[in-house]
């Protein structure tokens, strides 16, 4: 059996910090341990894990705020586990997944080599517990992971999810292949690193064992201004297709870009979608359906294509209920029209 160390970054939200914590310890697999990184001072955070009264359990301070990838490899340099998880303070596990990632990687004989395992996510709207399952289609070794994660098959299904609180992976590699502290994308950054740059297998397992909770506390990435994402685009511009660089700017950039300057933007991102992309009709008409129709319109046909997939998941992935953490009132569900995933991340 192989120790797992569980890194969760955190800032100035002790509660949410502690849930996610609980959501380790009720692990069928035990043999763990929690490196909770404040990034920054302690703001309550340490008293908060400590009443939980399980020393396996460890509250480090990063010193100064220096944003959650930082805040993530001070964890891996840390971490005494072969393994290493990562959760973000605001989300959680369900009670298998440890267990279910670590059976996997028996069955397909990867101990000893590079790799990224990943799974299913719940989407959970914490003011309704309405759940949704994504993604509908797994990454399968082999397929473009840019195209994956950028690019939407339609305007009313989403791009592939691979959050970073599914994955279970080496220590090795996270020494080797730090996270970077990009602006904005910094989950995207690190996959493409790893997969697209470095040749690292990625693997999902079928179950949904990762709780994405959606709520309206605004995060550094979704307060970043469209153009750190376009920026971003451009750099990585070598780890991705040109459909997934079209693909990012006619939704993610392109929101970005909605909520902050309108119209005024379209000129810029139409130019690079033209002359630095290889945008197709798909990708046009989401680009206008971005900028002209109000997001509430959106949200509204988008919710009546999925209807027939509105199912509950709690049968095939149970989560135990939490109330360590008073929900907000209301949830902004119009994200899901874009890419939710890279808007998350505890508050700056």
């Amino acid at each position: 059996m192989k120790l797992v160390s569980v890194v969760i970054p955190t800032y100035r939200r002790p509660l949410l910090a502690k849930r996610a914590v609980q959501s380790v310890l009720a692990q069928t697999y035990q043999l763990f341990e929690v490196i909770v990184v404040i990034d920054g001072v302690d703001d309550g955070t340490r008293v908060a894990i400590d009443s939980l009264g399980d020393g396996r359990t460890r509250v480090l301070e990063t010193g100064r705020n220096q944003g959650p990838a930082e805040a993530r490899n001070f964890g891996v340099r840390a971490a005494h586990g072969f393994y290493v998880a990562i959760l973000d303070d605001d989300d959680e596990w369900t009670y298998n997944k440890l267990e279910r990632q670590l059976r996997f990687i028996g069955q397909h004989g990867l101990e000893g080599q590079d790799f990224l395992l990943s799974c299913r996510t719940i989407l959970r709207d914490i003011r309704t517990g309405k759940t949704h399952l994504c993604p509908a289609v797994l990454y399968q070794t082999g397929d473009d992971l840019s195209e994956y994660i950028l690019d939407r098959p339609s305007p009313f299904k989403r791009a592939g999810i691979i959050a970073s609180g599914t994955l279970l992976f080496p220590r090795t590699l996270a020494l080797r292949v730090p996270f970077p502290n990009d602006a904005v994308h910094e989950d995207w950054s690190w996959l493409l690193f790893c997969v697209m740059r470095d040749g690292v297998a990625l693997m999902m397992c079928d179950e949904p064992m990762f709780v994405y909770n959606l709520d309206t506390t605004p995060s550094r990435n979704i307060l970043m201004d469209w153009h750190k994402s376009l920026e971003w685009g451009r750099q990585y511009r070598q780890y991705m297709s040109g459909k997934a660089f079209a693909g990012l700017l006619s939704t993610t950039t392109a929101w970005r870009a909605k909520r902050q300057h309108g119209l005024r933007a379209v000129p810029e991102i139409v130019r690079a979608m033209r002359r630095e992309g290889n945008a197709g009709l798909n990708h046009w008409l989401m680009f206008i359906g971005v900028m002209l129709f109000p997001a509430g319109f959106a949200e509204r046909l988008r919710q009546r294509s999925l209807r027939w997939t509105n199912t509950t998941v709690a049968n095939r992935a149970p989560v135990a209920p939490s109330d360590s953490a008073a929900p907000p009132s209301v949830v902004d569900l119009t994200r899901a029209w874009v890419d939710i995933i890279p808007r998350k991340g505890y508050p700056r």
